[in-house]
């Protein structure tokens, strides 16, 4: 396992995977999860692994759990970074609104808008996507709570992208922007939390 510290190997292994992260930040993560006392992966984890990290499930045995949790803090921080570019703080959601940041947060309070977590300024994070011509698209409170709860923020955002075959080759948020019927986005919705 030291040798998978060395920096010339993290470099290359990184490398390989794409990853910009410099080898010195992956080596303090995985000593840090190697402390860590976990006894099994939870389910969300082991998906994650599975569908974001490219790990094969055959790979996830106890003994590996050191290596595994540490993938997951690299790939969750990595995805964390991606949702931070591509979201708003409170005060941008409010200039764009033309409302006060406490109707921004009433909002996000009351699930009328979608936030992903904090930022660094301890703002709501807005992820853009829900913002269509200076609005946010109607019905998504609807969608987001038939959304499983354990979705990361780039899932959600793909869903809520991509296009739908039953939306007639329209993504979700352009199905809503465009008043489609909310109820179509929600069964999809739905269906995505049961598969």
């Amino acid at each position: 396992m030291t040798e998978l510290l060395n920096p010339e190997v993290l470099a290359e292994v990184l490398g390989r995977h794409g990853s910009t992260m410099e080898p010195k930040e992956y080596a303090a993560i995985f000593a840090e999860v190697a402390d860590a006392t976990t006894d099994t992966l939870t389910e969300a984890e082991h998906r994650f692994l599975v569908e974001r990290g490219g790990v094969d499930p055959a790979l996830l045995t106890p003994e590996s759990q050191a290596a595994a949790q540490a993938r997951i803090k690299i790939e969750t921080a990595r995805a964390d970074a991606v949702v931070a570019r591509r979201s708003l703080g409170t005060r941008e959601v409010a200039s764009l609104l033309g409302t006060a940041a406490a109707n921004v947060r009433r909002a996000a309070g009351s699930g009328d808008l979608y936030t992903a977590g904090r930022g660094r300024n301890r703002e709501h994070s807005f992820p853009a996507w829900q913002f269509v011509d200076g609005k946010p698209i109607p019905s998504l409170r609807a969608v987001i709570e038939v959304l499983p709860t354990d979705l990361h923020p780039l899932d959600v955002e793909q869903f809520m992208t991509s296009a739908q075959e039953t939306l007639h080759g329209r993504s979700p948020v352009a199905w809503l922007a465009g008043g489609g019927d909310p109820a179509r986005v929600v069964r999809l919705a739905d269906e995505l939390g049961r598969g």
